[in-house]
């Protein structure tokens, strides 16, 4: 059996299933349920529930397996479920080591131009795509069939699979260093390590060395939308040698001359602040010198 959904990430697109062969292992595939009293809100399992772990965790991920790395995932069930009009919706359910990852995973999953949903910790849906997360758990729900404009009772399937769920865990403290001035809805995007850095960044190639963790924010500007990106590096000589390394002589460029990287001259303990986003030196100038002081006033 071979399974694909896709999740739209921000800058790009990452394959999230692909396996070549079933599962690892069945979870009771003649009546479990990732849903809580489905029948309730019109939905019934049109399939197993199957599970990946371990080392069949790089099977179901593929290519986006490195991301899911970083973030903390322990384990992947997904069911089918298909609703009385005929639509049909895949839930997958990433259990991850911490709230922070779960969080994490959330972030990069959801991008500009949806909307709020109230499940879980946080909601969001767009197209037909929803993501939600609860405590150390992401779900995402995908449309695999949709019978006319838009999946009818989506939000409440995403409930009923998170009546289900158990644990606490609050956002990161790493979300207060960005300004909210300007900042897209649901703009903010937690990394924890390279490959959700490079993720994260999109198509431009910019040197910044392998980070701690970090946090990247999209924002709306006065001369096109940019990016903030704060970076925790081990030590001040760590992020000495990030600095040199993304931007050793200065204000560097894109391939196609569009975009341009500025990386704060100075730093306060362990971060790297670097704006990335329309040629403007004087706009760079500005957003980081904010951004400066109210990071190091937030910082942990």
């Amino acid at each position: 059996m071979r399974f694909i959904a896709f999740v739209f990430l921000v800058g790009s697109s990452l394959p999230l299933a692909c396996s070549s062969g079933p599962p690892e292992v069945p979870v009771n595939p003649y009546g479990k349920s990732l849903a809580v009293d489905y029948m309730a809100v019109g939905w019934e399992p049109a399939g197993p529930v199957w599970k990946y772990e371990g080392g069949a965790l790089y099977d179901y991920f593929g290519m986006g397996c490195e991301v899911y790395r970083e973030c903390g995932c322990q384990r992947v069930k997904i069911q089918d479920f298909a609703n009385l009009e005929g639509d049909r919706v895949r839930v997958e359910v990433f259990e991850m080591n911490s709230p922070e990852g779960a969080h994490a995973l959330f972030s990069l999953k959801i991008r500009p131009g949806g909307e709020i949903v109230h499940v879980g910790r946080q909601g969001w849906i767009e197209q037909h795509v929803l993501n939600f997360w609860h405590g150390s758990t992401q779900v995402t729900l995908t449309a695999r069939l949709v019978k006319e404009v838009q999946v009818r009772r989506m939000s409440h399937l995403a409930i009923s699979v998170d009546q289900g769920l158990t644990g606490e865990g609050d956002p990161p403290a790493v979300l207060k260093w960005l300004p909210e001035k300007g900042l897209f809805p649901m703009g903010r995007k937690c990394l924890a390590g390279p490959a959700t850095l490079k993720l994260a960044l999109g198509g431009d190639a910019w040197n910044f060395p392998p980070p701690v963790r970090g946090i990247l924010g999209n924002y709306t500007g006065i001369q096109g939308g940019y990016q903030l990106v704060i970076l925790e590096y081990e030590n001040e000589e760590a992020v000495g040698a990030a600095r040199k390394s993304a931007a050793p002589g200065g204000p560097v460029l894109n391939r196609q001359r569009t975009r341009m990287l500025v990386v704060h001259p100075k730093s306060k303990g362990n971060y790297l602040l670097a704006y990335i986003g329309p040629r403007d030196v004087e706009q760079a100038r500005s957003v980081l010198d904010f951004a400066f002081k109210k990071q190091a006033r937030n910082r942990p």
